[in-house]
Formats: structure tokens, sequence, C-alpha cells
């Protein structure tokens, strides 16, 4: 009576014609029960989006099916709590990333500034026009880039799956990489089996691309920290985040491979446990965020690492066909 609304509930009352549950209900084609675990947003009467687990069971009695059972459960605070730590860790991520986007907008608009300083004395020499023409564009272009992709990083992590090349996220994910790693001896390396089509939501997907990478990037220049310590910073070897896309059978791998420090067994053991964390100033959630939207969108995480020599993250996600057009 509390999720419906109604005062009483009749024993004789159909679930299609029940509020909520009914909703739910017909949402589902029969024949592929069992439903486990579902997650549904559903706007009330009083405007408000509430969430809801639900399961959906078939009820056999010997070889004839008599009934079905339902659970549903209101998880509308959980979810605001889940939603309200994952913003924490965006934004924690977002400064992370916040020294080098400055960089990456200054640049182009102080090109931009030098060519319009330049306008009245130049406007008629041809040489400086087609630069202008050329040059100018470009360097919006490339702002307009990066806008992009921190506007989908910002938006709400709400599972939306649709048909996706995966090959898209992971190059706006790879535009994000060499902004971070600006200054340093890392280099970002980028091979796609294209087009690998996915059911997915693209945010979603996008952060844990993101965490898994910001970590990777982490762990290599701590790595890059201790060698300079230790020896003459021109005699550093340069380090490579290797960032892939392979099309197999029946599913799409994603790989990131990082040159870090790698962790012992026993760190790999937790390291996507939620809050576990060996930096002093990490939040321990990055890792664990990712395999929860990995998962969300029916997918895999698989961590293997080698202390001293790096870390590789493999992400496994169902292959989309895509219908040819008649």
């Amino acid at each position: 009576c509390r999720l419906t609304g109604l005062k009483s509930v009749d024993v004789k009352t159909s679930i299609r014609t029940l509020p909520l549950f009914g909703e739910i209900f017909a949402t589902h084609d029969t024949k592929k029960y069992p439903i486990e675990d579902e997650i549904i947003r559903i706007m009330g009467k009083d405007n408000l989006v509430r969430s809801y687990r639900y399961s959906i069971r078939r009820i056999v009695e010997g070889d004839t099916q008599s009934d079905i059972l339902m659970t549903l459960e209101d998880i509308t605070i959980d979810e605001e709590k889940k939603l309200a730590t994952i913003e924490r860790e965006k934004n924690r991520m977002l400064n992370q990333m916040m020294a080098g986007i400055a960089h990456e907008v200054r640049n182009p608009l102080t090109g931009i500034r030098n060519f319009a300083q330049l306008i009245p004395t130049c406007y008629t020499d041809p040489d400086f026009m087609e630069n202008f023409t050329k040059l100018v564009p470009q360097e919006v272009d490339r702002i307009t880039r990066l806008i992009e992709s921190l506007m989908h990083f910002a938006r709400p992590p709400v599972c939306n799956p649709v048909p996706l090349d995966i090959t898209t996220v992971v190059q706006e994910c790879s535009f994000l990489a060499q902004i971070t790693v600006k200054g340093y001896p890392i280099e970002i390396k980028t091979s796609c089996d294209t087009p690998a089509f996915v059911f997915v939501d693209h945010d979603q997907i996008k952060q844990a691309f993101i965490n898994i990478i910001l970590n990777s990037i982490s762990s290599m220049k701590r790595r890059l920290s201790k060698q300079t310590s230790t020896t003459d910073e021109a005699s550093v070897d340069n380090l490579r985040l290797e960032i892939s896309v392979h099309n197999e059978d029946s599913h799409v791998k994603v790989v990131i491979r990082d040159q870090g420090e790698g962790m012992s067994k026993e760190v790999l053991r937790q390291c996507t446990d939620p809050f576990y964390t060996t930096k002093s100033l990490g939040t321990g959630l990055g890792l664990a965020l990712s395999k929860q939207f990995i998962r969300e969108n029916k997918g895999n995480l698989i961590m293997n690492s080698t202390p001293g020599i790096g870390t590789t993250a493999s992400i496994i996600l169902g292959k989309y066909v895509v219908a040819e057009e008649a």
C-alpha cells in the first residue's frame, strides 16, 4: 500500500491494474523471466522521480507455471546517496584535470587574441588573412571539443544505454588524457578496431574509462617522481599509456595498459573495493565506481598488475550487432 498509494488492495486485484507494479510488469516479456535486480526510475504524482529495484520470477508447480513472484523495493534514498558520492568523486577528478584544462584553453585564446590585435594593420596582407581564416577556426574547434568533453563528463550518471561505437568514447577519453599529462614524459597511444558497437550508457562508460585512465596516469607520475629523485631528470625514460579496442566474436574488449608503479597481489585484490586507497589524498572510489558502472552496463572489469612493471585494466562489453539496412 505504501508503494502504490492505495489504502488497501483486494486479493483479486490483477497486477496489470495495480499502480507501479503494473507499470513495471508491462515493460517485460513474460518469456524472458527471471528478471533479477533491475532498477527503474518512475515519475510520481508529486512530480518527483523515485528509484525502485525489482525482480520477477516464475513460480512453477510441476511442469506448469501457476504464477509469478514480483519483489519491489524503493531505493530512492540509497540512489540519492550514491549520486552524491559520485558527484564528489567527479569533482575531485575535475580538480585534478583543472590545471591542464586551463592551460589547454589559454593557448588557443592567446592565439585568437593575437590575431585580433593584428587585424587593423594586417587585414590587407593575403598571407595573414589566409592564416587567420585557417588557424582561428581550428583554435575555436579545439576549445569546443574540450568544453563538449567536460559537459559529457558533468552529466548525471543515470544509466541510459544506447547502441554506441565505443571507439568514439575512447577517443574522447584519450583527448582528456593528453591534457592531463602535459609537461610529463608520458606518451598516450590509442589503437582501435573500428567500428566496435556495444549497448551502453555513454556517460557512465566514459566516466569509468576516465577513472581508470586517471588512476593509471597518477601511478606513472609517482613512478616518474621516484625516478627523478634518484637520477638525473634528463635521463628519465618516457612512460607509455596504451588504450586499445579489440573487436572479438561475441564481445568488445577495451584495454588500458600503463607503465606505472604496479600493484602487489594484496593491493590488486582490494583495488576495486569502495574507499580502499593507498594514496594519502585518495578517496578510494575511482576504481570502485568504474567497476560499478561497467557492471550496470552488463560488462566486466578485469585488473592485472605487476609491481614495478605496470597495470592492465580490461573492460569486456557485450557486442551490439547493428542490423544491416535492406
